[in-house]
């Protein structure tokens, strides 16, 4: 049952941008063309995945049906998020209304150096001999 609610996020993003469309149009003219594509493929994809959920005989090709039509939903809200910046420009505060974030200004990158790893020393000149064992000096007298 986890499939039922999968693409709710995405019907979710593209309602939303239709929304936003809806209250912001005169910031993007000529948007029509593209809000009514995407908006019959949502329409397509939500029936697609009521039929899909009613059919179990038949789930296997009206799956494939719904992901090739929220493949070419994600294209179409592709395109029209790409029209919307084409609008608008890319740094746009305006952008935001849509769910698409403004490029930032150019700014000085500041690059930092890595630290240079530790040196290790290298292993002794023959592998074979065992290395010196090391004793404590005789124990100290204790100071009355």
């Amino acid at each position: 049952m986890g499939e039922i609610t999968a693409y709710a996020d995405t019907f979710r993003d593209w309602e939303g941008l239709i929304g936003s469309i809806a209250e912001n149009a005169e910031l993007v003219p000529g948007n029509e063309p593209f809000v009514a594509a995407l908006q019959a493929m949502l329409e397509k994809a939500k029936e697609l995945k009521l039929q899909q959920e009613s059919l179990e005989g038949n789930r296997l090709g009206v799956t494939e049906g719904f992901l090739r039509q929220v493949d070419a939903g994600k294209d179409q809200a592709r395109k029209l998020r790409s029209f919307i910046v084409s609008l608008l420009g890319p740094r746009s505060p305006y952008l935001s209304l849509f769910g698409i974030p403004p490029k930032p200004d150019r700014k000085v990158i500041v690059r930092r150096r890595r630290k240079s790893k530790p040196t290790v020393p290298p292993p002794s000149a023959n592998p074979t001999a065992p290395e010196p064992v090391k004793t404590d000096p005789a124990p100290q007298k204790p100071v009355s």
